[in-house]
């Protein structure tokens, strides 16, 4: 069994939190209407969460592979289309 680190622990709540708060309200109606949600996109970018894979050398992040996937299992529990 895998047991999460304190980090790992705080940045998915951080994640949760932000997703309840920004992205659950209004994700039936903007995939409904096939709708770009442009400024959440703009704001996850702003918040650090392009480029997670990715070197920091080369632009990215440089998260570690459980850091990406808990961001981008947190963002998938409420928006698919955003995850992606």
């Amino acid at each position: 069994m895998y047991l999460f680190s304190n980090d790992h622990l705080d940045l998915q709540k951080m994640v949760s939190e932000y997703v309840s708060d920004k992205i659950e309200p209004g994700a039936n109606e903007r995939n409904n209407n096939s709708e770009y949600p442009e400024e959440i996109i703009a704001d996850l970018g702003n918040l650090g969460y392009f480029g997670l894979f990715i070197p920091k050398e080369q632009g990215g992040n440089g998260l570690d592979a459980v850091s990406s996937m808990m961001i981008l299992s947190e963002l998938a529990k409420s928006d698919a289309a955003i995850a992606h």
